[in-house]
């Protein structure tokens, strides 16, 4: 949805329009596109005494016109005597401008306390799977967690069972653990069944992706490993920058670690 395509949707001035999840996400990036101009940082560093608190400060790009000629003002002000004890380090947006110096501690939207409890009934209980779609559209994409539990509790029921029939056989049999037939066979499961899982969960993942029509990508974004390191490069296949170590001097890594384990085990 943009604002130039608004003519090929219907109801769009009802207030259903957005789901909660996504009004949301979109009072969030007005907040974030308000900018943090010069002017403002230049404002925050005159008033900054004890008396300086959140009230004094512009709200708003509108709010900030107001401040215009106090702001001229603190520019052709000298400041020999004391020294600005606020500064702008990397803020690129005049929310976090304010939270980098304190003033905004954190941001939270309001709960529809009606909505809330019967989500909360809805997916409380024993038999009951969590209600992902009407998660999603009340808290926005962090659904897609709550989507991965539900999916991870549905599977693990394969392995749970076959694991409870085996324990039940040992129970009524009096068998021990280590002299099961069966119980290498479950060990031999239980990777086949970890891949398996894998694979389909991320189709699985990508179905909610597609319907909530949401970026993957910014979805779930996996850490780089700290402790990583190598030359730039351009990526062959995404044609991004990324982190590259030589092949080369990993197999010999490979050699070194193999002959010491071998030394060990010998």
């Amino acid at each position: 949805f943009t604002v130039e395509s608004r003519s090929r949707f219907t109801n769009i001035n009802s207030d259903d329009f957005f789901l909660p999840g996504e009004k949301v996400e979109l009072v969030w990036s007005l907040l974030e596109s308000v900018p943090c101009g010069d002017g403002i940082t230049k404002y925050v560093k005159h008033r900054s005494s004890s008396t300086l608190n959140l009230l004094s400060l512009p709200t708003s790009i509108s709010t900030a016109n107001l401040f215009a000629d106090e702001v001229k003002k603190t520019e052709s002000t000298s400041h020999s005597s004391s020294k600005p004890k606020l500064t702008s380090v990397g803020a690129s947006s005049l929310v976090d401008f304010y939270q980098e110096h304190k003033f905004i501690t954190s941001i939270t939207p309001l709960h529809d306390d009606k909505e809330k409890d019967r989500l909360l009934k809805a997916t409380m209980g024993v038999f009951k799977l969590t209600p992902v779609h009407e998660l999603r559209a009340y808290y926005g994409n962090c659904a897609l967690y709550f989507g991965w539990m539900r999916f991870l509790t549905q599977c693990l029921a394969i392995p749970g069972l076959l694991g409870l029939l085996l324990f039940a056989r040992q129970y009524y049999y009096d068998i021990h653990v280590d002299d099961d037939p069966y119980v290498p066979f479950y060990s031999l499961l239980m990777p086949i069944w970890s891949l398996l899982f894998l694979k389909f969960w991320q189709r699985k993942s990508n179905s909610y992706t597609c319907q909530w029509g949401i970026n993957k990508d910014e979805a779930v974004k996996e850490d780089l490993n700290p402790h990583f390191f190598g030359k730039p490069r351009i990526c062959p296949v995404t044609g991004k920058v990324e982190l590259h170590y030589p092949s080369f001097r990993r197999y010999i890594h490979y050699v070194i670690s193999f002959v010491v384990t071998f030394i060990c085990l010998g």
